[in-house]
């Protein structure tokens, strides 16, 4: 077993170092525990250890019952779940086999965490059950650590935390003096049904430590605190001082990672002094979420911004069917007296997706983050912001739908206030759908509509005894027909729809520029569906906007213009930018594809499709390393893990079919052999469902072939693939098709893949040609058994792809 695994992985994810010194598996001193074992029991085992250099690793038998244990300045794995004394592997916990568990209960030595640890000591527990263990009016109930030396490390696998109390951190309590210390829950580790009686129902961490959970199947559920008093905060999980949670497990079983918790404040999670929690996806169309939690303030996140400036980020995030009853913030509460930062999709320092541990991306057609299906069952709101506070508040790519309350948004704070690429209906509002107090609050490419909100009431709603209580819209459709959309004067709009909008005084406004009452036609706002129909209005009714939209699709789709279109641009108003290409582009391919046809309108082919794992590095039309005339496809070469894929229209091959093309290389490869980056050819052919890439499809790469392989371990999705790599000018590829291409309808596509590390430039097409037909006919193939005749002679090379 290489029990070390998990351990190296959280390690590489956080950058910690620590088992530098102390090497592999050899490096542990093995000592057995249970019946007929060394030791029959854990702490027995644990009090004859006097070195406290090794480190040692205990295997215990699956079925022990033992009472708590504790530890100082050792360095101790506890593997639980051995069949026998001399076992030399575990057995595989499921999560549905607790009887093979090694158990730790607390009932047999009450008044005591179930593991206690200090000092200048590290532990990692696999495979155990560790519950009922009560430490009234001090800190951790299932696990205590509080480490005092460098390298503070704990690691949880394949554990259930059930059923412990304590003051504080009744589940787990993690406190560490050391600047790099590092806690990692693993797969099929559970911590539920844990009881608090001041904070940190689950989990409370203090100091420099940084939480990693991007497994699955992982939970923190059921967990309560039950004190009513101020700071009786985190009912799943509580973030104090430096420490950092990165969050990227969807859960398990379809349950959030964060589920059915309560506090007074913060039923899932509440973050506090500087610590910062990071909400994101590391499975591909797998949100982590924060969700079913309950409070008094701050359902689902609690942010207490007295003492320091804590900082929460969603990349793949959802906060969702969270309650509160009282002042609200059902979602998200910010407390009074600081400051913060709370970002969804950003790339600011605070809060850089790219640098967390696995992180899988947005994928197209589906929301990033949500914010759907929170409650108050009083007048308070989906997210709060109190008074006295400095707050940098951007949520981009959101949806927030089905909320109920008094507001959706109640922001009585100071700072920057940005809602981008935001889809906001079904949500039932008593007050008014957005209120800010002190600030400008921006909406930027949202869509708002079919919101059920009190009669009379402005869906955006500004203070009117403050005068810096501004809405700044920006490419925006607001329809709300049966509520006034602003009041007050001094706000600014651009390119905006609204249905009262006739009735507003342009000199009211600090800008007002093209602004419309025509109905925006969504597709369905009943059903929530606020995409745009082929006649809206908003359709290219902007020169310029952000760069994807909701679904993460590319922004400035210049489209066949509906009859009440304005034509001002190439941008779509709203959430969502329609993708349907102008009709009028000149459709070159087959036979050739040179791009140039396309600058008019900056898109790709009509009815070429392009795929990414990630939004921000698809395939654009580029006009800087064109071989012929001004325009090229390009790929950018991401700095993370990524596959991004050029797919053509289908095209038919009559015989010996043929294709060449020239390409421009600029990815990062080791050295002339191998590559972390690559780019490849792949086809798929009459009905197949996949594509394959072209050699192993039976064509050949007659001139230009690959010239790299990509490493084994870095992170790309075609680990030992032939691939295209390193830094090359423009040069010439020509590729026969295979044979059972022929009398097929076959497509083509292009494959960019990227490790998980740096990037250098990207990737360039041009002058694509097809000849589909060499003008022979096969020989009876009954001749060649086994399906393949000769190769037909290449013929003369187009000129376009001779400069190679």
């Amino acid at each position: 077993m290489d029990w070390l695994q998990p351990l190296r992985r959280a390690l590489s994810c956080c950058a910690f170092l620590f088992f530098a010194g102390i090497g592999g598996a050899s490096a542990a001193t093995i000592v057995t525990v249970g019946s007929g074992c060394t030791y029959a029991s854990l702490q027995a085992a644990i009090d004859a250890i006097h070195d406290t250099g090794p480190t040692y690793e205990m295997h215990v038998r699956a079925g022990y019952v033992g009472p708590p244990i504790s530890y100082s300045n050792k360095s101790i794995w506890i593997f639980g779940g051995y069949p026998s004394c001399n076992a030399a592997e575990p057995i595989p916990f499921d999560g549905t086999n607790f009887g093979d568990l090694s158990t730790i209960d607390g009932s047999l030595n009450p008044g005591h965490p179930g593991i206690e640890v200090s000092g200048n000591a590290r532990l990692a527990v696999h495979n155990f059950n560790i519950h009922n263990a009560t430490h009234p009016g001090a800190n951790g109930g299932g696990i205590s650590y509080n480490g005092s030396g460098a390298h503070a490390f704990l690691a949880i696998q394949s554990t259930n935390i059930n059923h412990n109390s304590a003051e504080r951190g009744a589940g787990v309590f993690f406190r560490s003096t050391a600047t790099d210390s590092a806690m990692s829950i693993e797969h099929h580790t559970w911590l539920e049904f844990n009881t608090a009686s001041l904070s940190g129902g689950g989990i409370r961490l203090e100091g420099n430590v940084r939480l990693t959970m991007v497994d699955t199947p992982v939970s923190i559920s059921n967990n309560r605190v039950t004190c009513n008093a101020d700071t009786c905060a985190g009912g799943g999980l509580e973030l104090r001082d430096q420490s950092v949670a990165n969050i990227g497990s969807p859960g398990w079983n379809g349950q959030a990672v964060i589920f059915n918790n309560y506090a007074l404040e913060g039923g899932g999670v509440a973050v506090a002094n500087n610590a910062a929690l990071n909400l994101y996806t590391t499975v591909a169309g797998q949100r982590a979420r924060i969700d079913g939690n309950s409070g008094y303030f701050g359902g689902g996140v609690y942010v207490a911004t007295s003492g320091g400036t804590p900082t929460v980020c969603l990349a793949g995030g959802g906060i969702d069917g969270n309650q509160t009853q009282g002042r609200g913030g059902s979602a998200i509460y910010v407390s009074t007296g600081g400051a913060t930062h709370i970002y969804a999709d950003s790339t600011d320092p605070e809060c850089n997706p790219s640098g967390l541990p696995l992180f899988a991306g947005c994928v197209a057609n589906q929301p990033c983050n949500t914010m759907n299906l929170n409650t108050d069952s009083e007048a308070g709101s989906m997210i709060w912001l109190d008074q006295g506070i400095s707050a940098a508040i951007y949520l981009r790519h959101i949806e927030m739908r089905s909320n109920s309350g008094g507001y959706l948004v109640q922001d009585w704070a100071n700072g920057d206030w940005q809602l981008s690429d935001c889809a906001i209906g079904a949500n039932q509002m008593s007050q008014a759908l957005v209120e800010t107090w002190h600030n400008t609050l921006a909406l930027v490419q949202c869509s708002i509509a079919g919101n059920a909100i009190a009669s009379g009431k402005k869906v955006l709603k500004e203070d009117h005894a403050a005068p810096s209580s501004k809405f700044s819209l920006w490419n925006t459709i607001v329809w709300e027909p049966n509520n006034p959309t602003l009041g007050g004067t001094g706000h600014s709009v651009r390119n905006v729809i609204a249905p009262d909008s006739a009735l507003w005084n342009p000199a009211d406004f600090a800008l007002y520029t093209n602004v419309s009452a025509a109905d925006p036609q969504f597709v369905n706002v009943g059903t929530g569906d606020l995409h745009l129909m082929d006649a809206s209005p908003a359709i290219d009714a902007a020169p310029s906007g952000t760069q994807y939209d909701l679904d993460n699709n590319p922004r400035g789709v210049d489209v066949a213009q509906g009859s009440g279109s304005p034509n001002l641009g190439t941008v779509d108003l709203g959430a969502y930018e329609v993708q349907h290409v102008a009709t009028g582009v000149p459709v070159t391919f087959p036979p050739d594809e040179t791009f140039d046809e396309l600058g008019p309108v900056m898109t790709l082919p009509a009815n070429w499709t392009t795929v990414s794992t990630h939004s921000e590095s698809v395939w654009v039309l580029a006009n800087d390393q064109a071989d012929t005339g001004t325009y090229s496809a390009f790929a950018p070469d991401a700095h993370l893990a990524n596959d991004a894929t050029l797919t053509t229209t289908p095209f038919h091959v009559v015989h010996g079919g043929q294709v060449s093309f020239r390409h421009r290389v600029g990815l990062e490869a080791q050295d002339n052999v191998t590559a972390y980056d690559g780019a490849r050819l792949e086809i798929r052919i009459g009905d197949e469902a996949d594509f394959h890439e072209i050699t192993e499809a039976g064509g050949q790469i007659v001139q230009g072939g690959y010239d790299h392989v990509i490493a084994q371990g870095v992170g790309n999705a075609l680990p030992g693939a032939g691939v295209w790599s390193g830094d090359a000018p423009y040069a010439s590829v020509l590729v026969a098709l295979p044979h059972a291409a022929n009398g097929q309808d076959v497509t083509l596509r292009w494959r960019v893949v990227t490790d998980q590390n740096n990037g250098w430039s990207g990737y360039w097409l041009d002058s694509i040609h097809v000849d589909p037909d060499d003008g022979q006919t096969d020989l009876d193939d009954d001749i060649f058994e086994d399906g393949f005749d000769p190769l037909p002679a290449l013929r003369a090379s187009p000129s376009s792809w001779l400069r190679g």
